[in-house]
């Protein structure tokens, strides 16, 4: 068994010998060749790399190519180097526009061989090329004024810049126009139309002398979709100064700032300018606008209108023509037993009033006699078709005040003139407000008068006397005070607004629109 073991053991050496014989017969590893042997500035650079008696699959440790010429080192990243056999290395670096021309050695290291070098192994000559593209992306939709920068070309001396274009494939973008500023740059003019392919596209440029340049990748079309806005709030009034938040999609309000121009228009002809803006954002900015107390009663378009977009927002703003169409009326007790006076201030239009227990009236004047005493809401209901407005009004008589269960209401015309904005009250003992537009869509302006310091709160409550919304108690300094109502979580339906003025009551009916 000891003599078996020997034997063993100097086969074992034998092997050894002859394996280390061979290796050092076959000669020290090196760096034959490398493929191509001539680049140019800015190429991507596919190399070869071939060696002799080398062991580059062999290498269990992180393989190390580069460049150098004097101090200029150009490191090949090591995710881009593939040994495909002992003998062959196959590597790629992306060659700066600016790196220097001339002879280059190519040096590697891994750990079987050690450092190998090849001297005076590539040849980078200059090249001629586009090497900057600035804006580098845009937005379907949009128009850019872009700057290409060139290396090496002849932009200006007699070549005659002939064509400036994308491409993605097949598909081609025009430059409108282009201007030639010196030999290394152009400037060229571009609309990114809509629905244009979305990602990367090729910037191209050709001259008669320097030829056809590309980009690869060189600009980068973002998909936006189309461009709308939404403005809040969405009613106004005459006489009022309406401050506007316009919230956009896919906009750039703060790259076209400069120019910016906004308005409202009704039909061709009516038109109602911006007093002042301010961008907040691409996508938001603040705009006053002060509407005429003439102003006609209908939706406006909201306009924008920038250097990047020209924006429409059809219908966007209601103008309620409280000037031309205001139910207006109060009321008092006569001073003949168990009569109340309702004063009618909504002179010249058509009224129609209801009483609250079932009963209607059109017209002016009139009178109406209740069988039982209760709490009603009268509401008067005005029009005037020939300028298309409307407007509503509603107050609670409470008849629990008179000692009679019969007692009669009559109308009176009033021959008072209904100044503009004028308070809708109850009567002379109860707090002055208004409230606005009346149908509302969703935001209710709340105007009230106080002739003194007070104790204010407000609250909106359903015909069943739910209320479902209440203000904290405020106080108020003496003066004219105005709250707006954001109510579109509400459904639609007559609803009482509620006023209460250090204890004294006051309220008004109103419809709310979906």
């Amino acid at each position: 068994m000891k003599i078996l073991q020997g034997r063993r053991f100097i086969c074992i050496q034998i092997l050894i010998c002859i394996a280390a014989c061979k290796l050092f017969a076959a000669g020290p590893a090196k760096i034959v060749s490398c493929s191509p042997d001539t680049t140019k500035q800015n190429e991507l650079l596919f190399l070869t790399i071939s060696g002799s008696n080398t062991h580059f699959a062999h290498a269990s440790g992180t393989i190390q190519v580069w460049l150098v010429q004097g101090s200029y080192n150009l490191i090949f990243n090591s995710a881009a180097i593939h040994p495909s056999s002992d003998s062959t290395i196959n590597a790629e670096i992306d060659l700066p526009y600016n790196v220097p021309t001339g002879l280059w050695n190519l040096h590697l290291t891994e750990p079987v061989d050690g450092a190998l070098l090849l001297n005076n192994a590539l040849v980078i000559d200059s090249g001629l090329f586009i090497h900057k593209v600035s804006p580098n992306y845009g937005s379907e939709g949009k128009s850019y004024a872009l700057t290409l920068t060139g290396y090496n070309t002849n932009f200006t001396k007699g070549s005659g810049t002939s064509r400036v274009w994308f491409s993605q494939g097949t598909s081609t973008i025009n430059a409108s126009n282009f201007i030639e500023n010196n030999d290394s740059t152009i400037t060229a003019s571009f609309t990114i139309p809509w629905l244009a392919t979305s990602g990367y596209w090729d910037v191209n440029a050709t001259d008669q002398k320097d030829g056809t340049m590309s980009v690869p990748n060189g600009f980068f079309i973002i998909h936006n979709g189309p461009i709308s806005i939404t403005s809040v709030p969405d009613s106004a009034a005459p006489c009022e100064t309406l401050s506007l938040t316009i919230t956009g999609t896919n906009t750039n309000f703060m790259q076209g700032s400069v120019s910016a121009q906004l308005w409202l228009s009704q039909g061709t002809s009516t038109t109602i300018n911006a007093s002042s803006y301010k961008m907040l954002l691409d996508t938001v900015l603040n705009a006053n606008f002060s509407i005429p107390c003439n102003a006609d009663s209908g939706y406006y378009t909201v306009n924008i209108r920038d250097s990047y977009d020209v924006i429409t927002q059809p219908n966007g703003i209601y103008i309620t023509a409280t000037a031309a169409c205001n139910a207006l009326f109060t009321w008092h007790e006569d001073t003949i037993p168990h009569t109340i006076v309702i004063v009618n201030k909504s002179k010249g239009l058509k009224d129609v009033w209801n009483f609250g227990d079932g009963y209607t009236l059109v017209g002016d004047t009139g009178s109406h006699t209740y069988a039982t005493s209760g709490n009603y809401g009268v509401c008067l209901m005005v029009s005037d078709s020939t300028k298309s407005c409307r407007d509503s009004m509603c107050l609670d008589l409470n008849v629990l005040k008179l000692k009679s269960a019969i007692y009669r209401v009559i109308i009176k015309d009033s021959a008072e003139s209904v100044p503009t904005g004028i308070s809708k009250i109850h009567n002379e003992s109860e707090p002055s407000f208004r409230i606005y537009p009346n149908p509302s869509a969703g935001l209710l302006n709340l105007d009230y008068q106080l002739n003194s310091d007070a104790s204010v709160t407000y609250s909106i409550c359903d015909l069943l006397g739910n209320c479902l919304f209440k203000s904290e108690n405020q106080n108020k300094p003496t003066g004219n005070h105005q709250v707006q109502l954001n109510l579109r979580q509400f459904n639609a339906g007559m609803y009482v607004l509620r006023l209460n003025v250090n204890g004294q009551p006051a309220s008004s009916r109103f419809v709310l629109t979906k």
